[in-house]
């Protein structure tokens, strides 16, 4: 879904191989059909209590009240509710509640598997996250989708069926970049007792999963079907949108940004703020020493000097060039460690 910041902003950001403000991305989105939703709620609707979502008319022991419950149990503040009006297709109600309020993971609420395909298409498309649970060994999904993320549970009859929601809002209660979204203690959903061979099977269908572990119930591993960390989309989301906002708003505030070199480092500068953060949220690696005590810079940026630019770009008041490349600062999940006892 376009939007008018991207056309005066346009800020892109790839995930290199050899690597690995306005818009929340701390909030949930339950998107429900309209034989789960409630005829007194909103079409869309935020609601920070079970007890606000009774009062909208949502039975208690219904799926969206578990829903619901499955979140704040992990550490939702609040969560926002989009309910399908009339025969709306999950596409269109997704474009209103992105035209709606401010959220950033999404589940569905009511629906087959067989609509998961078109919200993966839909969240892929629009910088989102979509989760599900499923009880197959096998993923629901075919194709390679960098903004869906699945997950494993043997019985999903209760609220294990809720375990990606459980997921999602306890990884958001992380500022983007200060989470993995493996280890995390889940409440009030069940882990799964696997085989090795099981887990295997999951892992390779690009599926997650919730186990016990010495003593303590873990989410493992933390990748989106695609094969890449969650982490890593949440927060390369959260730049692109800040590093987006930054300079808006540095349009918005100043009476002009002039195309000059002064203008030009008020663009840099902001680039640089934004990166600082992602630095201080630990999505950015920080500078560091190689063996040769050589620095190892986090990140570089690099704009246009005025006299590199042409007569064209002046005039139409368009500032290409501007660049950056940033380290991934990723995080450590294995430990092999070999040791020696000598007597």
């Amino acid at each position: 879904m376009s939007r008018i910041i991207d056309k005066l902003v346009n800020v892109s950001i790839s995930i290199a191989q050899s690597a690995a403000n306005a818009d929340s991305f701390n909030k949930l989105l339950l998107v429900v059909s309209k034989e789960k939703g409630a005829d007194e709620a909103a079409a869309y609707a935020e609601y920070a209590s079970t007890e606000e979502l009774k009062s909208a008319g949502y039975e208690e022991d219904g799926d969206v009240c578990k829903a619901a419950l499955v979140a704040f149990g992990n550490g939702a503040s609040s969560i926002a509710i989009a309910v399908q009006q009339e025969e709306e297709e999950i596409t269109d109600i997704l474009d209103n509640a992105f035209a709606s309020g401010s959220w950033y993971g999404f589940a569905l609420i009511g629906y087959e598997e067989a609509d998961y395909v078109k919200a993966a298409t839909w969240a892929e498309g629009n910088e989102k996250l979509f989760g599900f649970t499923t009880d197959k060994t096998k993923s629901p999904i075919e194709g390679t989708f960098f903004n869906t993320h699945g997950w494993y549970a043997k019985d999903i009859s209760g609220n294990d069926a809720f375990m990606h929601i459980a997921v999602m809002a306890k990884c958001f209660t992380y500022e983007a970049g200060e989470e993995t979204w493996a280890y995390k203690a889940l409440s009030i959903v069940s882990p799964s007792t696997l085989t090795s061979a099981e887990r295997d099977t999951i892992e390779e269908a690009g599926l997650n999963y919730f186990v016990e572990c010495a003593g303590t119930n873990i989410t493992y591993p933390g990748k989106t079907l695609a094969g890449e960390w969650i982490d890593v989309i949440r927060g390369k989301a959260w730049l692109q949108s800040d590093m987006q906002n930054r300079v808006y708003n540095l349009f918005v505030k100043n009476p002009k940004v002039p195309y000059t070199s002064k203008g030009i480092a008020l663009i840099e500068n902001q680039m640089i703020a934004s990166l600082k953060q992602a630095q201080t949220n630990g999505l950015v690696a920080e500078a560091e020493s190689d063996a040769e005590g050589n620095l190892i810079e986090g990140y570089t940026v690099t704009v246009p000097t005025i006299a590199s630019t042409t007569d064209a770009e002046r005039a139409s008041r368009n500032l290409n060039g501007c660049k950056f490349t940033a380290r991934l600062a990723g995080a450590i999940h294995l430990v092999e460690i070999k040791g020696t006892l000598v007597s």
